[in-house]
């Protein structure tokens, strides 16, 4: 399934009707929300819909604390598919649209998302992010046929999930970073058109962000993260918009988990880490090429049972799966003989594209603070010692090639 339309303006919402017919959706459409989202937008599409004769049937997600997509969220809705359903409906933002896009690519059933929080760029994406047996999981999942995004709509969002977008937004500057790294570095494939798509739909968004987001601000910022989503679906993964700034914010996230805290918002955590992450771009990026050989000389490799003890310690009982999944990748000293020649290789090259498209620090944090956002984990209430855990290890989330495997690779210190 392909999307087949996206309309981000105000008042959209009224032209819900016509645009599911256009859409060839013509009766029974199961709508999915939360409490939240039901209230925020889900009764005003609920009555749109009924007025306009489609046939309506609601799943609305209730439960005490946080919703999270995980396997019973995934279970209560697909026993609300029924065989004549034709259409899913999602309302809400990131937990309600990887419930939905996971249900839909599990039946076979095409969804369309009215987005009610400019919070997180998933809205466009081919992959959910879910929680199986309390460990995060990207899986293989369908795209929404269409996104709607009323601008009253989101612009009426609590306040921390539209900054919770804009840190999000802000993530990609590394992400983008990272996966020009990896091309360098590694060899993976890269595409200069959807990182050049992204880039440009970040600085149009922090050109319009300010003080008061305004509805011009909050368009911009929901088209920006619409790009981050439809870059990730154009290239097959989430590598045009996910780096090291997610990985730390993924860590956390599980650790909440474990710790069976709701914690804060994705965006949020991301926001916050790419301050961290740009710092130690630039704190990289300013040795000089002889500086880089001396530490690659010294380099000492972490033994396998090094590695299996820090892991376990950092990721206790998500530990084992995590150590399984990774096949002990970033251990193998041949490929990273071959990944060191081309960094020394590349490295003042790297060091001038790092200087022109990798923001200072100072930068993302005036962005963070102009808008009224968090700029550090402790205003969060995440200690520093976990914050330095998740720094140290956050590598491990996921096999691939940031700026934490390259400081591996020289053997410089994430944490100084």
């Amino acid at each position: 399934m392909a999307i087949k339309k996206i309309v981000i303006a105000s008042e959209v919402i009224r032209q819900l009707p016509a645009i599911l017919k256009e859409l060839g959706v013509s009766s029974r459409v199961l709508l999915v929300a939360d409490t939240n989202t039901y209230q925020a937008a889900g009764r005003m599409v609920a009555d749109i819909l009924t007025g306009a004769s489609f046939n309506l049937q609601e799943c609305i997600l209730r439960r005490q604390g946080q919703l999270a997509a995980d396997e019973e969220a995934l279970v209560e809705v697909l026993l609300n598919i029924k065989p004549d359903t034709e259409f899913i409906l999602a309302v809400g933002a990131g937990t309600i649209n990887d419930i939905a896009r996971y249900t839909s690519y599990k039946t076979g059933k095409p969804y369309a998302i009215v987005a009610t929080a400019p919070s997180m760029d998933g809205y466009a994406s081919s992959v959910a992010a879910l929680t199986i047996k309390g460990c995060k999981k990207t899986c293989s999942a369908t795209p929404p046929v269409a996104i709607i995004g009323d601008v009253n709509i989101l612009a009426a969002a609590p306040r921390e999930m539209i900054l919770a977008g804009l840190g999000d937004i802000l993530g990609k500057y590394t992400s983008l970073a990272d996966w020009q790294l990896s091309h360098v570095i590694t060899g993976e494939g890269y595409s200069d058109k959807i990182a050049s798509e992204v880039r440009e739909a970040i600085n149009k968004c922090v050109r319009l962000t300010g003080n008061q987001m305004d509805k011009r601000a909050i368009q911009s910022l929901m088209q920006a993260l619409v790009t981050s989503g439809s870059a990730m679906l154009e290239w097959g993964n989430s590598r045009p918009a996910s780096g090291s700034e997610h990985h730390i914010s993924h860590f956390l996230e599980m650790h909440d988990i474990l710790a069976g805290t709701g914690g804060h918002l994705h965006g949020a955590k991301v926001g916050i880490a790419e301050i961290m992450v740009t710092d130690l771009y630039h704190r990289v990026f300013n040795y000089r090429l002889e500086e880089i050989k001396e530490f690659i000389a010294r380099r000492q490799p972490e033994t396998t049972d090094a590695y299996k003890s820090r892991v376990t310690e950092a990721y206790g009982p998500l530990a084992e799966e995590l150590i399984h999944e990774m096949q002990g990748y970033y251990l193998d000293e041949a490929r990273r003989k071959e990944r060191q020649r081309n960094i020394l290789q590349a490295w003042e090259d790297m060091q001038l594209w790092v200087r022109h498209n990798v923001p200072l620090p100072e930068e993302i944090q005036g962005l963070l603070l102009k808008a009224g956002a968090p700029t550090s984990f402790a205003e969060l209430g995440i200690p520093a010692a976990r914050v330095k855990t998740a720094l140290e290890n956050a590598k491990e989330v996921r096999q691939r090639y940031t700026i934490f495997r390259l400081m591996e690779d020289i053997g410089m210190a994430i944490v100084e």
